[in-house]
This record gives structure tokens, C-alpha cells and sequence, in this order.
């Protein structure tokens, strides 16, 4: 009798360990994939940061050419990069929403 009692604690103790080291696994699983977003989501806003200060550096190279009028060129060159920051800024907000839900 004691010695089935000692067995089913034994497998008992076994099963929580199964357990036990699955939801080890899967934590580890999820905090990778927290770093891997967290760095996609830094890189995303040091390329923002880029795409911003390269704007600001021709939008002042432009003005400082004494051009009364806008040309055609910045305009367009206004156009790339306010769509260039506009999609990076949809990527961070998605990878944002992915790492809030992970």
C-alpha cells in the first residue's frame, strides 16, 4: 500500500515537472520573440530618426539655394519622404502592437 501511495506521488511529481518545464519553454520562446521585437522596433526608430534628419538636411539644403519658389524636385523629394516616413511609422506601430500582445 505505501509503496503504490510512494509511485503515484513519484508519477504525480513527474507530470508537474513535464509541466513545469513546457511552461519553461514556452516562456523562454515568448521573451525571445519579445528581444527580436524590441530590436526590430529600435531599428525601426533609428530609421526613422534617419529618414527624419535627412528630410530636415535637404529641406535646408533646398531653401538655402535662394530658390523663391518650391520646384518641382522638392517637392517630390517632400513627397518621398513624408511616404517613406509614413510607412515606417505604420511598421513600428504594428511591431508595437505585436510586442503589447506578446
Amino acid at each position: 500500500l505505501e509503496a503504490v501511495r510512494l509511485d503515484s506521488a513519484i508519477k504525480a511529481r513527474e507530470a508537474a515537472l513535464k509541466q513545469l518545464q513546457k511552461t519553461r519553454r514556452r516562456l523562454h520562446q515568448a521573451c525571445m520573440r519579445e528581444v527580436q521585437l524590441g530590436s526590430r522596433v529600435k531599428v525601426l526608430e533609428a530609421e526613422i530618426g534617419s529618414v527624419e534628419s535627412e528630410r530636415k538636411r535637404v529641406h535646408t539644403m533646398l531653401k538655402s539655394a535662394a530658390c523663391p519658389s518650391e520646384s518641382e524636385r522638392e517637392r517630390a523629394l517632400k513627397a518621398q519622404y513624408e511616404e517613406r516616413l509614413k510607412d515606417l511609422r505604420t511598421q513600428l506601430t504594428a511591431l508595437k502592437t505585436q510586442q503589447q500582445a506578446a
